[in-house]
């Protein structure tokens, strides 16, 4: 009976300890599933013409840019995508919940992007008539232009996919109206990278009179205008970007409604991004981003 009652009390033993360890060792566990889409604006980076002939695969075309300046484009870049994600719950080694019952965030993205572009623009202008008017024994004249103008743009395309990992502290997860933020960096390749080249060129003529500039309409003389395109495949890109994630969810349904598990949630994430491409200098840039999206919490 003693040999029977001490087996008893050490599988007793055996099995209390190992779901003590079992639970010491669980550090993360499943917290759900998310999907969003994101539209965002960025800065828009520096390249010159140097740059885009070193990120060409192939041969380059010339370019005559004579009388034609440089200007960069200033107003920056637009870019989407959409993303998925898993979150784990982080907690003790013991089961116990951390302060701000933090979210670990590991998923992807993909999107489209304007990684930098950069133009030349040029007038000409030439003499081509005169009229002259007489009123009250008065005669003026009025000097009419023809305007030529050309100009030449260079875009850097590129389609990424990005990994990404985050960290988010939330509010109470039991309320349905909740909030959170975090920090947390990606990294990502350019599955199609491409250099658009467009080339217009034409002309209009104006006149010109005491009260300024006006087009010139005559049927015998007519604007002309012509435009030449070409996309070149390029290098890849690789970068590595920073956020911060601020964002709000709501749970759709109660605690005894079939949707309590589903969540809507709207989010923020300002970020700095570094990339580079071969024979291209590293370039730093901000963006900021706005993530609509659905969350099932398992």
């Amino acid at each position: 009976m003693r040999k029977i009652l001490s087996v008893a009390l050490c599988s007793n033993f055996l099995i209390s300890y190992a779901q003590i360890d079992g639970t010491k060792s669980r550090l993360l566990s499943i917290n759900g599933l998310e999907m969003s889409g994101f539209m965002y604006v960025g800065q828009s980076t520096v390249m010159r013409i140097e740059d885009f002939q070193n990120l060409a695969l192939h041969d380059f075309p010339d370019f005559d840019l004579t009388g034609q300046n440089t200007w960069v484009n200033t107003l920056g870049t637009m870019g989407g995508g959409f993303q998925m994600a898993l979150n784990f719950n982080i907690q003790k080694r013991n089961g116990q919940e951390l302060l701000g019952r933090p979210l670990l965030r590991i998923g992807f993205a993909y999107f489209s992007t304007t990684n930098s572009s950069i133009g030349y623009h040029g007038i000409e202008r030439y003499a081509y008539d005169t009229i002259f008017t007489t009123f009250q024994g008065v005669t003026t004249t009025q000097p009419i232009d023809s305007i030529y103008y050309m100009s030449t743009s260079l875009r850097a395309h590129t389609d990424r996919i990005r990994l990404h990992t985050s960290i988010l502290w939330q509010t109470n997860p039991e309320k349905r109206w909740k909030s959170y933020v975090g920090v947390g960096f990606g990294l990502g390749i350019s599955m199609n990278s491409n250099i658009s080249i467009g080339m217009y060129e034409g002309y209009y003529f104006v006149a010109e009179s005491s009260t300024g500039m006006m087009m010139y309409n005559d049927n015998n003389v007519q604007s002309w205008s012509d435009y030449k395109g070409e996309v070149l495949r390029a290098k890849p890109w690789y970068d590595l970007n920073f956020f911060i994630p601020i964002g709000v969810d709501f749970r759709l349904g109660k605690k005894q409604n079939i949707l309590k598990n589903v969540h809507l949630f709207l989010e923020a994430m300002p970020m700095i991004f570094l990339q580079k491409a071969q024979a291209i200098r590293i370039q730093s840039t901000g963006a900021f981003a706005i993530s609509p999206g659905v969350r099932v919490v398992f």
